[in-house]
């Protein structure tokens, strides 16, 4: 698909743009550690250190507490399998729009990423342009004055993902990408995911040692979890002070309530 340079006025429109822009060009592989900080009332009670891998499309490998744990998840389409000591202990469907709208889209069609987005929940037909944090983004799911909707924004210069805001029985979250660097003069990947529950910060994620591999792989396994691996790069000491609870509940944070 050609880019014709039109004016961007609804999601259809976005997502065309979207693959005007990035098609063939978007990574389809990548792995990085990072630091994971558990916030309560208002300062952290915890930090980890994680290591993830993502595989197009809609998979993702994460390791709990350090590279080498035995313990974290597998987001695949739409399922999650979560694992303790090696060993698959729990299950079930899951849609992690994060997986999708922050990687997944960029190496779709603009006909499969509006079938993928009408899964998640947002009103595809709302559609508005803001100013935010001095840069004009995108907003599909809300219109002009609507804050409180489930909406996805995007920079409406590079159309990389910007912020989710979304509800369920749990209250009102809202996920914040900042610190975005460029990966081979096209795509782009954040360093810094933050989370709020009504208002309030829960977790933070900072990545580094960020990989794109010479050879991509197009899947992930079950059987993965126990041999993936990421060779740490000034590897940091972390401090646990508290022990999280048991990951069904932490299922939630990760997923934004979506199962």
């Amino acid at each position: 698909m050609q880019s014709c340079n039109k004016k961007v006025d609804s999601t259809k429109a976005l997502l065309e743009e979207i693959e005007n822009k990035y098609e063939g060009k978007w990574f389809k592989h990548v792995k990085f550690l990072q630091t994971t900080n558990f916030y309560k009332n208002d300062s952290i009670y915890k930090a980890e250190r994680w290591a993830e891998e993502y595989v197009y499309p809609g998979q993702l490998i994460i390791k709990v507490d350090s590279d080498t744990s035995n313990n974290g998840y597998l987001y695949r389409r739409d399922s999650v399998y979560i694992f303790e000591k090696n060993q698959l202990i729990y299950k079930d469907q899951v849609f992690h729009d994060l997986i999708i709208l922050s990687m997944d889209i960029y190496n779709m069609t603009a006909e499969e990423s509006y079938k993928r987005f009408s899964e998640l929940d947002y009103d595809l037909d709302k559609f508005d342009t803001r100013e935010y944090n001095g840069r004009k983004v995108y907003v599909v799911g809300a219109e002009k004055g609507d804050t409180t909707s489930n909406q996805v924004w995007f920079d409406a210069e590079h159309l990389y993902f910007v912020k989710m805001i979304k509800s369920n029985e749990h209250g009102r979250q809202e996920v914040v990408f900042n610190d975005y660097i460029n990966i081979n003069g096209s795509a782009w990947i954040e360093q810094e995911v933050v989370f709020y529950l009504d208002g309030k910060k829960y977790m933070e994620e900072k990545y580094y040692n960020i990989q794109i591999p010479d050879v991509e792989r197009d899947k992930l396994e079950i059987n993965d979890f126990k041999g993936f691996n990421i060779s740490l790069i000034n590897p940091i000491e972390i401090i646990i002070e508290d022990q999280i609870d048991k990951y069904i509940y932490s299922l939630y944070y990760m997923t934004l309530g979506g199962y």
